[in-house]
């Protein structure tokens, strides 16, 4: 699995729930922070390092995405995502605007994948979803 946005709630929730996974393996990272994204990735292990959103949605070698960037960055993420057939966690809320939710939908819908996004409250395990 990929993890976009190495910040805040990547590391005080994402990085940690990945390692403790018996399914899940994290093998790459994205940050448009070039040292930050290079840090998480020694530090989780992730065998992939990225830059660009666009770049981690085309690796052959992850099939879900957890989107934890800054809120007005989500929808770009996920429908990158979403466009290269990538099933995808978006850390809330799913968009700052309408229209931004309505297209990433689309284009989940579009492309047949589970999109999920946490609608926890705050750090809680109670999670809401919608499968697409």
């Amino acid at each position: 699995m990929g993890l976009v946005g190495t910040g805040g709630i990547a590391d005080i929730a994402h990085f940690p729930a990945i390692a403790r996974s018996e399914r899940a393996k994290l093998v790459a990272v994205c940050d448009v922070n070039r040292d930050r994204a290079d840090n998480a990735a020694r530090r989780w292990g992730a065998s992939e390092t990225y830059y660009d959103i666009n770049e981690i949605a085309r690796s052959k070698n992850i099939d879900a995405i957890v989107v934890a960037t800054s809120n007005k960055y989500h929808r770009d993420a996920v429908i990158a995502a979403a466009m290269e057939k990538k099933h995808v966690l978006c850390e809330k809320p799913i968009a700052t605007k309408l229209t931004d939710a309505e297209q990433m939908i689309t284009a989940c819908e579009k492309n047949r994948f589970v999109s999920r996004s946490d609608l926890a409250s705050g750090f809680g395990t109670k999670l809401r979803s919608s499968s697409h």
